[in-house]
């Protein structure tokens, strides 16, 4: 919440240039290839330890970096301009703000900008902020329609999956485009790109 309420993000855009930006969107919409293909796991009890404290830290810290490059994604999409550092400040904010309210309803998990949603827009070519309100209205709807969610369980996994992965191959072309903004001819620059 600190982070969110400081403004620390809208300072720190100066260093998150599209050197940053394009790893992390390309290695998130990458590295979730080979989920879109398996089966859900079984939860365990929860067990509170400081290194698994900081590695949520951590984590918390790469959903921000990757809010970060989903705000740019998605405004490269839906061809807006730039996000300003303040409404990226305000996004960051009413993310921790979501985290807060899912933690009190006891959800575990944390709310973030959602990377398959971007390519969503990225397939679709729909970037209004209706569609989405609606959508979100008539999901909500049909998750207490039990019919509804008995048909859509009736969809084999590998069409989801399928459907999952054109989704992320947008969200990691939506990254990869941001490279055209680097200098090249750095050669720092591209063993940072390498590396990464």
């Amino acid at each position: 919440m600190v982070i969110e309420l400081t403004g620390v993000i809208g300072i720190m855009l100066p260093w998150l240039t599209p050197l940053v930006i394009v790893p992390t969107i390309a290695l998130i919409g990458l590295s979730l290839f080979e989920e879109a293909a398996s089966t859900a796991r079984q939860w365990a009890l929860p067990t509170v330890r400081i290194g698994a404290v900081l590695g949520m830290f951590a984590g918390t810290l790469a959903s921000v970096l990757e809010s970060v490059g989903d705000y740019y994604a998605c405004a490269r999409l839906a061809c807006a301009p730039t996000p300003l550092p303040s409404a990226i400040n305000r996004g960051i904010f009413a993310e921790g703000i979501s985290y807060i309210i899912s933690e009190m309803w006891g959800s575990g998990c944390e709310m973030t900008s959602y990377s398959q949603n971007i390519g969503g827009i990225g397939i679709t070519k729909v970037a209004s902020r209706r569609v989405i309100q609606y959508s979100a209205v008539t999901m909500m709807n049909f998750a207490v329609l039990g019919k509804f969610g008995a048909f859509l369980n009736t969809i084999p996994e590998s069409i989801i999956g399928k459907i999952i992965c054109v989704m992320l191959a947008m969200v990691t072309g939506a990254g990869l485009w941001n490279v055209q903004f680097i200098d090249l001819h750095s050669s720092r620059n591209i063993f940072i790109l390498g590396l990464s």
